[in-house]
This record gives structure tokens, C-alpha cells and sequence, in this order.
């Protein structure tokens, strides 16, 4: 009556590729790079620059968490917070000296401590950028080798064709 229809087709509910991209991201210190980073209006009106960060590697690879510094906020604690986050990110990546550009900081592999945002735990924020040395004393991340990997996906199996029988006669 049923045939299978899912036959050469089976999924892994249990692979961490297929989970849930919306799922909040346990913290922890995870390799990441940012990906771009543009220049946008806050809610008041002010200059803000948001950061695309993407996770390399593990479980939670490809994931991405945005990263916001209000520069232009009317607020001035706002923009110190921004400038003490942004000169974190770049220290992270290797820059010292003067941050002038985004291409100083964009497509650098460096590490983030990534966990809930403190009013809705639904959503994740990047809480600390991290040099690869303080990233191997939180979470034995090191430069040359990491110790998480990507999950692998199973190798497309086609299903068997029909053995043909012909008629007895």
C-alpha cells in the first residue's frame, strides 16, 4: 500500500547540521570571524555600526550573531561602551594601533565568548572577543588547532534500482 518514499533519503534527526538555526547558543568560547560590518541608524537617530559574526567551526558552525556599537549615540556612555567593544574586537584580531577601516578586522579568524543577551536569553550576543591565547585558557582553543570540528554530512546513497524478473513462461 505505502511505499517509502523517504527510501536513499533518511535524515538524522540527531545531526547538529540539521538543528535548529534559531536555538539560542549555549555560551562558551566559539571561533568565529566577522563576516562584514555596516553603518546604520540606532532607535534615537544616532550612528551605529552593526558587525555580522559568523561561528567557524563545531556544532553551532556557520550560525551568525550580530555585534552593534552605537558610535553616534547621544548617549556618551553608549559610545564609550561601543569604542571599549570595538577596540576589544580589533585587539582580537590582531590590530594594534589605530582601527580606521572594517577590512582591518572583516575575514580575521579570532574568538569570541558567545552566550544569551541578558533581557531575552532567545536571542545570543557576543559577550567578549578573545585573542587566541585567552581563548585557550577558556575553552583550550588554540591558534594552530582547534578542538572543535565540523559535523560531516552522510554520503548520498541513491536507492537500489528495481531488479527486474521477467514473466515465467
Amino acid at each position: 500500500m505505502y511505499e517509502n518514499i523517504f527510501a536513499g533519503f533518511a535524515i538524522d534527526t540527531n545531526d547538529p547540521a540539521l538543528a535548529d538555526s534559531f536555538a539560542p547558543i549555549p555560551e562558551a568560547v566559539y571561533p568565529v570571524a566577522v563576516e562584514s560590518i555596516e553603518q546604520g541608524v540606532d532607535k534615537s537617530g544616532g550612528v551605529r555600526f552593526t558587525a555580522k559574526v559568523r561561528i567557524r567551526e563545531g556544532a553551532f558552525m556557520g550560525r551568525v550573531v550580530n555585534d552593534n556599537y552605537n558610535l553616534g549615540s547621544a548617549n556618551p556612555q553608549a559610545v564609550e561602551i561601543a569604542r571599549k567593544q570595538l577596540a576589544a574586537l580589533a585587539r582580537a584580531c590582531g590590530v594594534s594601533g589605530q582601527l580606521t577601516s572594517p577590512q582591518q578586522v572583516v575575514n580575521v579568524p579570532t574568538f569570541a565568548k558567545i552566550g544569551p543577551q541578558k533581557d531575552d536569553a532567545r536571542y545570543s550576543r557576543i559577550i567578549a572577543w578573545l585573542t587566541p591565547e585567552a581563548a585557550a585558557k577558556f575553552g583550550g582553543h588554540t591558534a594552530a588547532k582547534s578542538t572543535m570540528s565540523a559535523p560531516q554530512p552522510a554520503a548520498f546513497v541513491p536507492p537500489a534500482a528495481p531488479v527486474f524478473v521477467p514473466p515465467a513462461t
